[in-house]
């Protein structure tokens, strides 16, 4: 992507947000690491989420201004969301769509689930609520 363009769309976005006053409820994100850098730069009262498909970069976390840490389900380890949420931030997972991985990555922590299936996500947390499936976080 065009760095003049990237940061348009990233002024645009951020104005957007800002003038629905939505800072708390919106998460934004880019696998466009031009557009992720900006992000940091620019977006610093956004809730700003690092979406990667490479699990080591969990790793450069620490010093970021980033809140949410995604990756596909598979990608996850509990020693990976334990140095998460020890750094305050959290986990996003994606695309959970059967029960048997909802259930394991929920068994780590991981609360916010990105899912084809919102039924069986809201069945199974029906059926597990209160029942010592792990904190919230």
């Amino acid at each position: 992507m065009q760095t003049g363009h990237a940061e348009h769309q990233v002024k645009d976005v951020i104005d957007t947000i800002k003038a629905l006053k939505r800072e708390k409820d919106v998460v934004v994100s880019s696998y466009d690491p031009a557009v992720t850098a900006l992000l940091q730069r620019e977006g610093k009262k956004l809730l700003l989420g690092w979406d990667t498909f490479a699990s080591e970069d969990y790793t450069r976390l620490k010093d970021t201004n980033f809140s949410f840490f995604m990756l596909p389900y598979q990608s996850y380890e509990p020693f990976i969301v334990n140095h998460i949420h020890g750094l305050k931030k959290k986990t996003v997972t994606y695309t959970v769509n059967n029960v048997q991985d909802l259930q394991k990555i929920y068994n780590m922590g991981i609360r916010y689930i990105m899912t084809d299936n919102v039924p069986m996500v809201i069945e199974r947390l029906r059926s597990t609520s209160g029942k010592g499936t792990g904190q919230s976080h």
